[in-house]
């Protein structure tokens, strides 16, 4: 399921591949495989190739079946390992949902209809802001200094933060005085400004007072 939700939304494209268990020894996704990143839109109820002459189908004959490894969001041109860099500003509900980087993978199947179960991949952080009258007044939440690129293996199933440590604008969702955004797994320091409010004008930072460990899948809540 998605972040805050148990389905996914109207419109929301995944990309598919798939592995002949019949044709290969083990398996993993290569350059070229039996279907490679077939976009899939979600229509409400199930997903359906965007184009339908793509859409993966499997032979009556193949008894070994058909693996499937999928990708939320859809990303145009990728394989097995490709960088993945979540949105810099996820104050809006679409960026912050195409930042939310999922995966499947389901053995094989001789199945034509298959369930695909995904993971989030990345780390999903919220800040509660306390104190009076913090609903009336205006406010932006940022954090800062944090790794916003993955570079994703499917086969390895790993997910490491690579790139240059920038800002990313939070998402007030559907909380109450509190944000947030999506992150690459990654380690932070003690003593790392790692959170900025800006609230009526002013700015005010958040550091950390210790080491700390964001992994993958996983949701942190700060006060």
């Amino acid at each position: 399921s998605r972040i805050n939700v148990t389905t996914f939304e109207n419109n929301n494209e995944i990309g598919v591949f798939a592995v002949d268990a019949s044709k290969v020894s083990s398996i993993e996704l290569k350059s070229s495989n039996y279907a490679d990143n077939v976009c899939y839109r979600y229509n409400g109820s199930s997903f359906a190739a965007v184009n339908a002459s793509e859409a993966i189908t499997i032979s009556d004959d193949n008894s070994k079946g058909l693996a499937y490894f999928a990708v939320y969001p859809y990303i145009s041109n990728t394989g097995p390992t490709t960088s993945f860099t979540v949105k810099s500003n996820q104050q809006s509900h679409a960026n912050y949902s195409l930042s939310d980087l999922c995966t499947s993978y389901q053995a094989p199947t001789t199945s034509q209809q298959v369930d695909l179960i995904f993971n989030h991949r990345l780390c999903n952080v919220i800040v509660e802001l306390q104190g009076d009258n913090i609903a009336s007044k205006s406010i932006t939440m940022k954090t800062t200094n944090v790794q916003r690129t993955v570079q994703m293996n499917l086969n390895a199933n790993t997910f490491v933060a690579q790139g240059n440590k920038g800002d990313i604008l939070m998402n007030s969702g559907p909380y109450t005085n509190a944000y947030q955004c999506i992150i690459a797994p990654q380690e932070v320091e003690k003593g790392t400004k790692i959170f900025v409010a800006t609230i009526a004008g002013k700015e005010t930072s958040l550091t950390f007072t210790s080491n700390a460990s964001f992994k993958s899948g996983c949701q942190y809540t700060y006060k």
